[in-house]
């Protein structure tokens, strides 16, 4: 059995688990009469808890929990971190999580520098730590453990654990290079385990997401797929969702929204075989991208029945300030601010809308203190996209106390800060408040700022086209704002459409060119149209996005 469970030797188990087979590795154990009765549980529950099948993993885990208590309390403690990683990603109960946490934690007392107390220190992905000092500490921890005892699997998840806290804390280079380092633990097997593999490539996934890194991890993604056989049809649900999820939230941030749509929504579709927790984010991230995009009913659906919930804070904080419901949208973001700690990136987009929302009600006080606690936050960061939010807050500030010139000054240094075309949006809404401050002062140069603006919000069909639309029209350069898509699916022609309704069916391409009374070279060709313009990879993935289209409308 893989170290990272810290068992017994079981050859033909460790086979298993190497190529993913998590329902054979809970078969194997169910006939393997020569191993401890316990372990046998243990591996069942773990496997079990990994492939959606909740109540035969609580009933597993739970006997060999019992079975290791009195004797072999380390032992249990595995069950009880794997019964706790079941309550919050399973049945979505962090507060029940917390205490089988703390119950396996109470278990490795009297053996703190072994293996399982290792695992007691992490006992989930870093990513899904709100507490970013806490996990730094904990990760030191297990990594410390884990080297001296010659464990791959638990440092390469101590290790991504470790870099999701530097990233989240902005030191991001430091942080990225710990996480590219677990990966290449995983991908070249040295940490064979299914479980680290899962563990590493989320974290490294939601490290990305929070800065903007879209080709780290667009590379790391398809290296994944190609060493670890993921895909909507195969490898663990759970992960496939949250990469795509997270790659989702890099694509939108990066003004690519069509792709955001389609990997979000394939996200969504492999869901709810993940878990109630993973179901919920991937809802909250599909509600990000629709709010962007001004499809607002959409994202309160999405949200509606998760709206207290931690995973939504920042997508309803921003449907409430889209919405004009600025009290809401500041309780929103002072309750999420306090569960938030010390998470710099998460914190910085949440403070800019409390700005935006303090200001759309008239509190200019308000949004000052959260200006400035946005310049202390981001104060020697190494993040660009923190410096340019920073920026752009302290300049709404500045204009609305009626300083131009600070506001001006302010603007200029967010579009300095975000020179290496990372972040198209932000940049965007920079140019256009600067561009509105110089409009009576310096024509020519809001012109020229509000026209790129414009061809960025209208590329994309952003609400914010229709402003600079405006802004434009009143500096004598009339414009048109083209209408929003609805969805990515809209880029596909009447026959495209057709087509992915028949692969959501599972035709073949002989059986759609009977259906059409068309050949199957030209059914091949919509079929490979539908692929790249959707930037799909595969049929299954095709018709995995064609059944989302039909469970989110």
């Amino acid at each position: 059995m893989p170290a990272y469970l810290g068992g017994p030797v079981w050859p033909e188990l460790d086979a298993t688990l190497a190529v993913g087979d998590l329902p054979g590795a809970a078969r194997l154990a169910e006939d393997e009469a020569g191993v401890d009765p316990a372990e046998r549980q243990l591996v069942i529950g773990i496997c079990c808890s990994m492939t959606g099948q909740g109540e035969r993993a609580v009933a597993a885990l739970s006997e060999s929990l019992r079975t290791f208590a009195p004797a072999r309390p380390a032992r249990a403690a595995v069950a009880a971190v794997f019964l706790g990683r079941l309550h919050f990603f399973g049945f979505d109960s962090p507060v029940v999580a917390d205490g089988w946490f703390a119950r396996a934690r109470s278990l490795v007392a009297g053996a703190p520098d072994s293996l399982e107390a290792a695992l007691a220190a992490v006992p989930l992905p870093g990513c899904d730590r709100p507490d970013v000092r806490q996990l730094h500490d904990d990760a030191a921890r297990a990594l410390a453990i884990a080297g001296a005892v010659g464990e791959p699997n638990i440092e390469a998840k101590a290790l991504a654990d470790l870099g999701t806290a530097q990233v989240s804390r902005a030191l991001v280079t430091d942080g990225l290079q710990l996480l590219d380092r677990a990966m290449t633990m995983v991908l070249s097997g040295e940490a064979s385990s299914p479980i680290a593999a899962v563990e590493v490539v989320c974290n490294l996934l939601s490290a990305c997401a929070r800065v903007g890194d879209l080709d780290r991890a667009d590379q790391w993604t398809r290296a994944a797929e190609l060493h670890l056989g993921l895909g909507v049809d195969r490898g663990p649900a759970f992960l496939y969702a949250h990469c795509r999820a997270h790659l989702g939230l890099i694509l939108c941030d990066a003004g690519r929204w069509d792709e955001a749509d389609v990997a979000l929504r394939l996200a969504g579709g492999r869901a709810p075989y993940g878990g109630a927790r993973i179901t919920g984010q991937t809802r909250a991230a599909l509600a990000q991208l629709c709010i962007a995009q001004g499809r607002l009913a959409e994202a309160r659906r999405l949200i509606a029945d998760r709206a207290d919930h931690p995973d939504s804070v920042l997508p309803l904080a921003a449907l409430q300030l889209a919405e004009a419901r600025y009290a809401d949208a500041v309780a929103t973001t002072r309750r999420g601010l306090q569960t938030m700690g010390d998470d710099r990136v998460r914190v910085a987009r949440l403070l800019q809308i409390q700005v935006q929302a303090d200001l759309g009600r008239g509190d200019v006080e308000g949004a000052g203190a959260a200006a400035e606690g946005l310049d202390s936050l981001v104060a020697g960061s190494e993040l660009p996209v923190l410096r340019a939010r920073a920026a752009l807050v302290r300049g709404l500030v500045a204009e609305a106390a009626g300083r131009s010139d600070d506001a001006d000054r302010a603007y200029a240094d967010g579009l300095t800060a975000l020179i290496d075309r990372q972040w198209p949006i932000l940049r965007a809404e920079l140019q256009l408040a600067r561009a509105r401050l110089l409009a009576g002062r310096d024509p020519a140069t809001a012109t020229a700022l509000a026209r790129s603006a414009h061809l960025t919000f209208d590329r994309l069909g952003a609400p914010a086209a229709a402003d600079t639309a405006g802004l434009l029209g009143e500096l004598g350069v009339p414009v048109r704002a083209r209408p929003a898509r609805s969805d990515a699916a809209a880029t596909l022609s009447a026959r495209e459409s057709e087509v992915l309704e028949l692969l959501r069916e599972g035709r073949s391409n002989a059986e759609i060119a009977a259906r059409q009374h068309n050949s199957v070279r030209t059914i091949e060709h919509h079929v490979s149209s539908i692929l790249a313009k959707l930037g799909l990879r595969s049929r299954a993935e095709a018709a995995a996005y064609a059944v989302s289209l039909e469970v989110n409308r």
